[in-house]
């Protein structure tokens, strides 16, 4: 087996010449083959959300003089490739025959469950690249109330969440919870809005009329709760 070192030029024109090691008269040399480097995505990994309208690095690591870098996303892999570059710089220059690298990416506003980022050898980009398993681009939200210690009553009939949508755009229905324990270190969280998939959570309007409010003893006999928004899958 031949371990191929980091270190050996890239090319396309390589041959492997075997010498009968008592007559150097007696050799034979193979056809000309590519050498070439290799890349492997390390960030965005499988799952993670990234949160739209902000900055994230996407990182690698390389080997073989792989001298530039292109570094292109997807936002949807259900619609075949559709690669666009990454902004505000899709080039990132490398040195040197193996190491680790990173690219500052402007991520857009679109949310998705089904996001892809690649990488590409400038020089040999059908050969050498990468494409990452598919990950989230989430929003951000501020819930504004109730917030800061304000009393909801029990018997309350015109209560409402209220919320604004900080990042993100693309998003049509949210997912609301509460806890009655959120200062524990794992906190339980119980769905107000209804969790089913497509069907269930409630439209991204900014409100919603919290009727009825919980009045089971577990909820009365508590100060710690909270309510917080979820993006409803599928956004």
């Amino acid at each position: 087996a031949w371990n191929i070192p980091n270190s050996v030029a890239l090319t396309n024109n390589a041959r492997v010449r075997v010498v009968d090691v008592a007559n150097g008269n007696v050799l034979g040399d193979s056809v000309d083959f590519k050498l070439r480097g290799g890349l492997t995505l390390t960030a965005p990994t499988a799952g993670v959300t990234w949160t739209a309208s902000s900055t994230n690095n996407i990182a690698w690591n390389f080997g073989g003089a792989i001298a530039t870098v292109n570094v292109f996303y997807d936002l949807n892999d259900l619609d075949g490739d559709q690669w666009l570059p990454v902004l505000p710089v899709s080039i990132k220059g490398q040195t040197g025959s193996s190491g680790a690298s990173t690219i500052e990416w402007a991520i857009p506003s679109i949310v998705t469950n089904n996001a892809r980022v690649k990488i590409e050898d400038a020089a040999d980009a059908v050969n050498t690249f990468d494409v990452s398993p598919v990950f989230n681009v989430g929003a951000q939200f501020d819930i504004t109330a109730p917030e800061n210690g304000v009393d909801v009553f029990a018997e309350n009939t015109t209560t409402n969440i209220t919320w604004n949508t900080v990042k993100g755009t693309g998003i049509s229905k949210v997912h609301l919870q509460y806890s009655n324990n959120s200062e524990d270190a794992t906190p339980t969280w119980i769905d107000i809005t209804d969790p089913t998939p497509t069907t269930g959570g409630t439209t991204n309007t900014g409100t919603f009329a919290w009727n009825p409010i919980p009045r089971a003893l577990a909820d009365i006999s508590t100060t710690t709760h909270r309510v917080r928004i979820l993006q409803h899958d599928p956004p």
